[in-house]
């Protein structure tokens, strides 16, 4: 309709208002069941939408002092003649209470008597605008197959295979967040990539800012409006979190927290000219700036700098993920090849690893990053939605993931988050961890059922595992905290000093531990492993000590412990902690025991002050080259439910041609109900198996390895025992597959 014809309509009709007769509102049905006819003063406002094509009559009735407004509206299916898509859907219509309708030429085939609204066979544009509009309660569709990408997000096939939606949403193929459920609320995720189209309608209510550290590249200058440059990042942005607005897409965390950290623009020259030196002030603005999930699509190269953001952002507890690389290869990629990072590669709709996806040693997990003919759907630049596919597809999806786990559980740092993922990975080639898909395909369903039932025992300290640890090493300048020459996998103290002194001593030192959980009632439960050696078989006096420290105070902790160690100190076998080896080597050997809260519970409730410390204390010896070991340790809460003790008498044996059987028996303490089984591959443990306890305590339990192995080469086994959902200490076997 032109402006003309717009305003001629409206004072046309203010002349037919002037001589309106009065009780042709006030007779209306709903003014007459309220039988107050003498008590209402009325006003009277005639209104037209030109956008919505809707009459409106709105009347102001005043019972006393009170007053009770109407609307009036009408619609008639002429008004959509015109439409190229004249599309009808079933739906049911409800107004809100104080909304009058008409419909003059629409078939309503039923009229609520309970509720102010009707079922009708309506054109899908009033349908949609119905959807919108303010003065509807609420519209419901009868044939949601005929209409779904008209007035709802879109479900990817790659967010659909992560599950989030079962997690949001409460079902499989679910497009609309439930209230209640964990969406990535209070996470904050940042994305430094090309910027992020912030105007687009299915970011613009998550985006909270960013930077735009490209650095003047191109003309792009530095300053706080990350805008994208290209696409890129707002392709990552959609996936991670589009919003739950009937538009477009929906993401994977639809409703957590973007900040855009530009680093680069979209041109066509080579990725590493793409690349500035801004990435690491990004990097450097996500730690500083305390965000929970930091995602990078992209690759930068090695670099020291990098490195070390990387390792300060892990170790403040902010999940990193990066994506694997597009080159096919099973070379390393930066930053996704360094060990604080979650390295993530791409499948496919059939689960199958892109062609194009790097793969290798650093592959953590892989996900949906879709292929040629087999898109992935996401947010583009200036508005709707794109296809797309790679390696930085596959990342968000991740970090999404991840967003949703820190929502439902904010407590969860790094290493906890990572362990989850790995733990709940579904496996897509063999069993546990390989080359190509790393632990398996990201779930969000499984990651935060398992948290759920993981954490219902908190966890206040974890390290080991075979992992990389980041002992701080102190005291000596030779003292250093070093891979271990035989095993690379496990760190340890190692003495360089030719002569060391009476009283010496040399330890490294935890990050400090976590027990701001802790309410100071129940005990703490303590287990780890460790080993000694030396460089000679004669008296090396080399020991192992594992004590704990007030990083506030700070002194040493000595209390008075009624289990056999004393002081909470630890020390290998006896003569006050010396160890006269024979043979070069200790061994490696478990222990555990209990906190007493009665006597620890002064460190109920922090988060700085609490740290350990292992190492020796060292007696006069030359040459002798102490080494001490730390492979893990546990420190978690006892609400009274035993905590199995390693498996006992582990032992294996080879067929002499190319298979390994273990061999153990369940833990003194508790029947176990069952055991996992694990195997070095590549440079960490991976699990192998899951086996359930047969008989009874003293039953020796058997499993051979189905692997088929190679003749000569040691391999390295460990046995985990489980109460339940309790999870024990470790024993571990090395050896071949000879007799």
């Amino acid at each position: 309709m032109k402006k003309w014809e717009i305003i001629f309509c409206r004072l046309f009709l203010m002349l037919i208002l002037v001589f309106l007769p009065t009780p042709m509102i006030v007779e209306s049905t709903s003014f007459q069941s309220m039988n107050i006819e003498n008590d209402i003063k009325r006003e009277f406002k005639f209104g037209f939408s030109a956008d919505s094509e809707i009459w409106k009559l709105e009347t102001e009735t005043q019972i006393s002092t009170k007053y009770i407004k109407k609307e009036y509206i009408e619609y008639r299916i002429s008004d959509f003649t015109n439409k190229s898509d004249m599309s009808f859907v079933d739906a049911t219509v409800i107004f809100k209470d104080n909304i009058e309708w008409n419909f003059p030429d629409l078939n309503i085939r039923y009229k609520y008597k309970c509720l102010n609204g009707f079922d009708a066979h309506i054109p899908i544009e009033m349908y949609n605008d119905f959807k919108k509009a303010s003065f509807v309660k609420y519209v419901e569709n009868q044939t949601v197959t005929s209409i779904e990408k008209l007035c709802n997000d879109d479900l990817d096939w790659g967010v659909d295979k992560t599950e989030a939606e079962e997690v949001w949403g409460g079902a499989e193929d679910a497009k609309d967040v439930l209230p209640g459920n964990p969406a990535g609320e209070g996470v904050k995720v940042a994305i430094i990539d090309s910027g992020i189209d912030h105007d687009h309608t299915d970011l613009d209510g998550n985006y909270k800012g960013g930077w735009d550290f490209a650095g003047n590249y191109k003309g792009d200058p530095e300053d706080s409006d990350p805008f994208d440059a290209g696409g890129h990042g707002t392709a990552v942005a959609g996936i991670i979190a589009a919003e739950d607005n009937g538009q477009d897409v929906i993401g994977v965390a639809p409703k957590a927290s973007l900040y855009a950290l530009k680093v680069w623009c979209w041109t066509n020259a080579s990725e590493t000219e793409k690349i500035s030196v801004g990435f690491w002030n990004a990097l450097d603005w996500a730690v500083d700036n305390d965000m929970d999930v930091i995602s990078i699509s992209m690759g930068t190269g090695y670099s020291q700098i990098t490195y070390d953001l990387c390792n300060q952002g892990y170790n403040a507890g902010i999940v990193i993920v990066a994506s694997a690389g597009n080159t096919g290869t099973n070379q390393s990629h930066f930053p996704s090849g360094y060990p604080s990072v979650i390295c993530v590669g791409s499948v496919d709709k059939d689960n199958v690893l892109v062609e194009n996806s790097n793969y290798g040693p650093t592959q953590e997990l892989v996900a949906p990053g879709g292929r040629k003919y087999n898109w992935i759907k996401t947010t583009e630049l200036g508005g709707g939605t794109k296809l797309t596919s790679g390696t930085s597809i596959a990342c968000p999806m991740v970090s999404g993931v991840c967003a949703l786990l820190l929502s439902a559980y904010p407590h969860l740092d790094s290493d906890d988050v990572r362990y989850i993922l790995r733990e709940t990975a579904v496996d897509l080639n063999v069993t546990g961890w390989d080359q190509y898909y790393g632990y398996g395909m990201v779930n969000a369903k499984a990651a935060l059922d398992f948290a759920d039932t993981y954490y219902q025992q908190p966890v206040f300290y974890e390290d080991g595992d075979g992992m990389i640890n980041f002992w701080q090493a102190s005291d000596s300048p030779k003292n250093v905290v070093v891979p271990d020459y035989n095993n690379s996998f496990i760190y340890c103290v190692k003495n360089y000093e030719a002569v060391s002194h009476p009283g010496y001593k040399m330890w490294a030192e935890s990050p400090t531990i976590d027990l701001s959980s802790w309410g100071g009632a129940n005990d703490l439960l303590l287990s780890f492993r460790f080993r000694c050696t030396s460089a000679s078989s004669s008296s090396s006096v080399t020991q192992f000590r594992l004590r704990f420290y007030d990083a506030q105070t700070p002194t040493d902790i000595d209390f008075t412990n009624p289990t056999s160690y004393d002081y909470y100190i630890v020390k290998q076998n006896n003569r006050n902690g010396q160890t006269w080896i024979s043979g070069y080597d200790s061994g490696w050997q478990t222990v555990s025991f209990t906190l007493l809260a009665s006597e620890f519970n002064q460190f109920a409730g922090s988060s700085n002050r609490l740290v350990l410390r292992w190492g020796h204390h060292d007696s006069w010896s030359t040459n002798h080259h102490q080494t001490e070991y730390l492979d893990y340790l546990h420190i978690f809460e006892d609400d009274n439910a035993v905590v199995p003790n390693p498996p006992r008498e582990l032992t294996g044996f080879g067929d002499g041609i190319q298979y390994i059987t273990l061999t153990w028996k369940s833990p003194a303490n508790v029947l176990a109900t069952h055991y996992r089984i694990y195997r070095i591959v590549g440079s960490s443990y991976v699990l192998q198996a899951t086996v359930d306890q047969d008989g009874f305590i003293d039953t020796t339990q058997l499993w051979m390895d189905p692997e088929q192995l190679s003749y000569g080469v040691t391999y390295y086994y460990r046995v985990r025992a489980y109460n339940y959902d309790i999870a024990g200490a470790y024993a571990y076997w090395s050896g071949d597959v000879g007799w």
